[in-house]
C-alpha cells in the first residue's frame, strides 16, 4: 500500500511527539493541518480503521495516516436502529435529518453547557471530557462516520469534514448554473458587514444598465458567522436587519429584527448567497457542518425556486490592523489571504456552493495598484471597506460573478457612478475598480491587479 512521503514524515515527526508525552496524556497525533493539506488534495476517506489502540485513515489514493487513540477520543457512527451511538452507546438521538428533504446526517456536533456531547442540537448523557483550558495546539476529540462523511472535531470546537469514497457522494457533480436571461431575479444574500459593503452598490450599479425586475435582498447580522445563522434558524431567534430593494433598486429597510426564516420566506429567490464572518474566512475548520445545514436550510425553504448557492470569499484585513482576530494569521495581510483562499478552494468541492463570488481577490487585486492607501488597505478600519472604491469594486465583483453571465452585459457597459468615500469613487479610477473584479472573476485565486 502506497503511503505518501509527506504523510511518512509527518508520521514519523506524530511518533516522536507521542512518545515524550506520558501515558495518560489524551495526546492524539493527528493535527488540523496535516488533515487539511489532505482535503487540498481533494482526497476523500475509504475507510477509518480501530486496532490495537490505534485508529488507521485509508484515504482515496490509498495513502494511510495512522496515529494513537488515546484514551478519550470518541467515535461517534449511526447504529443498526438509526440512532447516533457514541463509543457503543445508544444516544437515543435519530441519525435523522431534522431539515426536511437533508441528503446529511449531521447538523451539527458539539460539547453543550454541561460538558456533555450534543447532536444536531440536542444533548446526551456522555461527558465529552473536553479540557476547561483549551491547549494551544487543537487536539482531536471525536470522530464521527455519517452515511456520506467523516467529521473529525477538535478540542477547539472545530471540525473537518472528509466525502466518504464509497458514498459516491461527487459534490462537484451536483453544482447548479445560473439561469439564462430570466423575465424576474431575486437574489438573497446572507451575511453580516462585510456582505453589506459588498452588496451596497449592486442595485446602482444594475439599475445603470437599464435592467429592470430585478429584486436584491440582504439579511445583515453584525459579526455573525455561519454557526450562528444555523443556532439562530433552528431557534427561530430575530438574527439581523433585512432590506429588500424597491422598483426603483432603492433599499428600504423591511425589519431590524428579522429571523433567517422569515427572509428565506419573503420571496421565491433564484441566488442566495452565504458568507463566513472574516476572521474565520481562512480556517475551513469553521466552516463544516453548518455550510452545508444552512446550504439544506435554504434548498428545503425555497423547494419552489430550487436556488443557486453562491459564496461571498471575504477579503483580508488591512497591514495596520491591530485586531485581535488578526492575530491567527500573524498579523499578515498575506498570509490571512493566502489562508482565504486555500479555505474557499476546498470549500468549492467539498460542498453544495455553486458559484464563487471573489470579492476578497477583487480587493487583493485593487490594492496592488497605486489606488491602495496602505495601512488601511481599502479599508475604512483596517477590515471594513472604504465607502468609496472598496465597497465599489465589492459591488462590481457581485455584478461580474452573478448578472453578467444571466443577462449578457458586460460590466464595462456600465457607466460612471459617483460613490463617496475616504478614496471615492471617480472617472479617472471607476475602469480600474471594475477591472480588479473582472480579473477575479476570471482567476479568483490569483492576484492579477489591473494596469492603471
Amino acid at each position: 500500500m502506497r503511503i505518501h512521503v509527506l504523510f511518512a514524515c509527518l508520521f514519523f515527526l506524530l511518533n516522536i511527539s507521542c512518545a515524550e508525552k506520558e501515558e495518560g496524556d489524551d495526546w492524539v497525533g493527528v493535527s488540523q493541518e496535516l488533515l487539511f493539506q489532505a482535503l487540498q488534495n481533494d482526497l476523500s476517506i475509504r475507510e477509518i480503521k480501530q486496532t490495537s489502540g490505534f485508529f488507521e485513515i485509508v484515504f482515496s489514493d490509498n495513502s494511510v495516516i495512522s496515529f494513537p487513540a488515546g484514551k478519550k477520543v470518541f467515535y461517534t457512527t449511526i447504529g443498526n436502529n438509526n440512532n447516533w451511538l457514541i463509543n457503543g452507546v445508544n444516544t437515543d438521538i435519530k441519525a435523522l435529518s431534522n431539515i426536511p428533504n437533508s441528503e446529511s446526517n449531521l447538523q451539527s456536533i458539539d460539547v453543550d453547557g454541561r460538558g456533555n456531547w450534543s447532536i444536531n442540537e440536542k444533548s446526551t448523557t456522555i461527558q465529552a471530557g473536553m479540557p476547561l483550558d483549551m491547549p494551544d495546539i487543537p487536539v482531536l476529540k471525536n470522530i464521527i462516520e455519517s452515511r456520506h462523511f467523516f467529521y473529525f472535531y477538535y478540542t477547539d470546537r472545530t471540525i473537518l469534514r472528509f466525502m466518504r469514497q464509497k458514498s459516491n457522494n461527487h459534490l462537484s457533480d451536483k453544482k447548479q448554473h445560473l439561469p439564462v436571461n430570466p423575465a424576474a431575479l431575486k437574489i438573497l444574500c446572507i451575511g453580516n458587514s462585510f456582505t453589506e459593503d459588498a452588496t451596497s452598490g449592486l442595485p446602482r450599479i444594475i439599475k445603470s444598465v437599464g435592467l429592470s425586475h430585478i429584486c436584491i435582498g440582504h439579511l445583515i447580522a453584525g459579526g455573525a458567522s455561519l454557526r450562528k445563522f444555523y443556532e439562530g434558524y433552528m431557534e427561530n431567534s430575530p438574527i439581523g436587519i433585512y432590506q429588500v430593494t424597491n422598483d426603483q433598486m432603492e433599499w428600504m429597510t423591511i425589519s431590524d429584527n428579522f429571523t433567517l426564516k422569515q427572509a428565506l420566506q419573503y420571496a421565491d429567490w433564484n441566488i442566495i448567497t452565504f458568507q463566513q464572518v472574516s476572521y474565520d474566512a481562512g480556517r475551513y475548520q469553521t466552516y463544516q457542518p453548518v455550510l452545508s445545514s444552512l446550504i439544506d436550510i435554504a434548498k428545503n425553504e425555497c423547494r419552489k425556486s430550487k436556488p443557486v448557492i453562491a459564496w461571498q470569499m471575504p477579503w483580508a484585513y488591512g497591514t495596520g490592523c491591530q485586531e485581535e482576530y488578526f492575530g491567527k494569521y500573524g498579523y499578515n495581510q498575506q498570509k490571512m489571504y493566502k489562508a482565504i483562499i486555500n479555505a474557499t478552494k476546498v470549500m468549492m468541492n467539498q460542498s453544495e456552493v455553486d458559484i464563487l463570488v471573489p470579492v476578497g481577490t477583487a480587493i487583493q487585486n485593487l490594492r496592488n495598484t497605486s489606488l491602495n492607501n496602505s495601512p488601511l488597505d481599502i479599508t475604512r478600519d483596517y477590515r471594513h471597506l472604504d465607502c468609496g472604491i472598496g465597497r465599489y469594486t465589492a459591488s462590481c465583483t457581485l455584478f461580474q460573478a452573478l448578472i453578467t453571465s444571466i443577462y449578457k452585459v458586460e460590466l464595462s457597459d456600465t457607466p460612471f457612478l459617483d460613490v463617496y468615500g475616504d478614496n471615492s469613487v471617480t472617472e479617472k479610477n471607476f475602469r480600474i475598480c471594475q477591472q480588479a473584479a473582472i480579473n477575479a472573476c476570471n482567476t479568483p485565486f490569483t492576484v492579477t491587479a489591473p494596469i492603471d
